[in-house]
């Protein structure tokens, strides 16, 4: 099984939302493709930007989700975590009728997609637990690099206390990624206090770090429920294969297996390295991986799809 952790779906904007809404979800994938193009270019994969921003608004507004199962069936991927990005421009009311429409999407097939909400710290009391309750969000996601908040300071305390009670996983941003993202507030290591704080929130670090691995992987060696998924990894893998199996393995060797999982950062990334090919580079590991360098079979198909379907609950 291929379970996909972390893959994006945005809200299609209604012809009669409010003009900031409209301005805010224009700038938001103007400034998702430039901070993927960017990214991108970094490892020497160049696509235009009106290439990148196309895919975002053919693959990313798709009301009913038509389009993401069908990239799924087409890239063999059994189960995706769908999210979307919260937006300052929308009111509680807004953002729970979002919630709504994805889950409206994962209704559709819910043994295949598995829905979780953008929710930033500070939004009122009551967001969470009608998204988890009334609307069947199972997780949630956060940005505290682009929306500028400390993931362990009172008021994302007091919105980890309400994730704790309703027993939902967080997926959160963690690394570096280019302007105006302000890495300081995703370091993983804001996460070694939440850990103890809070013991039973299984927490998902997007990207392990991503250059921040080391301090990651130290973090996930000895403290429960830290997990990763290997989102933007494909970058690495694709352009300095040698140095992708030599970090994997070291992860590995210090977090154990049993923490990373899989994820593409759908779609926007597909662009730059597609989702087939971010799969075989992975099941080629124990076969093609640089010499010097072992995987075994049951690792990889633990880090493809077994240890998601533990962590999500979907045995």
């Amino acid at each position: 099984m291929i379970i996909d952790v972390h893959r994006h779906w945005s809200p299609p904007v209604p012809d009669d939302a409010p003009k900031n809404i409209k301005r805010w979800e224009k700038a938001l994938r103007k400034g998702t493709a430039m901070l993927c193009a960017n990214m991108a270019a970094r490892y020497g994969i160049n696509k235009p930007l009106k290439e990148v921003i196309s895919i975002l608004e053919t693959e990313m507004d798709d009301p009913d989700g038509e389009m993401m199962l069908k990239r799924m069936d087409e890239f063999g991927i059994d189960v995706s975590v769908v999210c979307f990005v919260d937006n300052e421009s929308w009111d509680d009311k807004y953002l729970l009728n979002v919630c709504k429409q994805l889950s409206n999407i994962a209704d559709r097939d819910p043994k295949r997609i598995v829905p979780f909400a953008g929710i930033n710290p500070g939004r009122g009391k009551e967001v969470l637990p009608t998204a988890v309750e009334e609307y069947g969000i199972k997780g949630i996601k956060w940005h505290p690099d682009t929306h500028y908040f400390m993931p362990n300071d009172e008021t994302a305390y007091n919105m980890l206390k309400v994730v704790e009670d309703l027993n939902v996983p967080l997926l959160t941003h963690t690394g570096h990624i280019p302007f105006p993202a302000k890495a300081k507030f995703a370091h993983p290591k804001h996460y070694d206090e939440i850990l103890v704080d809070f013991p039973k929130i299984k927490i998902i670090a997007a990207h392990m770090g991503f250059r921040w691995w080391r301090e990651w992987s130290a973090i996930a060696e000895f403290k429960a429920n830290f997990y990763g998924d290997l989102a933007m990894w494909q970058f690495w893998a694709k352009t300095s294969y040698n140095k992708f199996c030599h970090i994997l393995r070291e992860i590995i060797d210090i977090a154990g297996v049993d923490r990373i999982m899989f994820g593409t950062d759908s779609p926007t990334l597909d662009l730059f390295v597609p989702v087939p090919e971010w799969i075989k580079i992975l099941k080629d590991l124990p076969e093609k991986a640089h010499e010097g360098i072992n995987f075994k079979k049951g690792e990889i198909d633990a880090i493809l799809g077994n240890n998601a379907q533990k962590v999500l609950g979907l045995l």
